[in-house]
């Protein structure tokens, strides 16, 4: 790994952080929301649809972490390398979670209003 940085911990924390920015980018480009299949156009609504986009990203990544806090993690070992990884991912737990949820915008508005505990609910009937 090449950085101009002069301490190899801070670079480190930044590759971290942004690791964590291009495996939300695969979540969002072609591992299950397909946002550039969308073909959104105008400046305006491709924000719009990316805002929408990483908002899903966000609930899926919490749905997922809240059952495996619940049910545990299924790991597979790669036995060439010897290493272990999640059998599903984060993301795709979560996601599945939320297509079962919130399959259309009035159950989705429902799950925000109850995960927020209603404190948004003005916001909701305006939807």
């Amino acid at each position: 790994m090449l950085t101009n940085l002069h301490s190899p911990t801070q670079a480190s924390r930044l590759y971290e952080w942004r690791w964590q920015i291009e495996v939300c980018f695969k979540h969002l480009k072609s591992n299950g929301v397909n946002l550039e299949a969308m073909n959104v156009q105008g400046r305006e609504k491709r924000h719009l649809m990316m805002a929408i986009a990483v908002l899903v990203y966000i609930l899926a990544i919490r749905e997922g972490l809240i059952k495996e806090r619940r049910d545990g993690i299924r790991w597979v070992l790669d036995k060439a390398s010897g290493f272990e990884y999640r059998a599903v991912s984060i993301f795709l737990k979560g996601l599945d979670i939320l297509k079962r949820r919130a399959p259309n915008l009035a159950q989705f508005k429902r799950y925000l209003s109850k995960i927020t505990k209603g404190k948004y609910q003005l916001i909701f009937q305006n939807v």
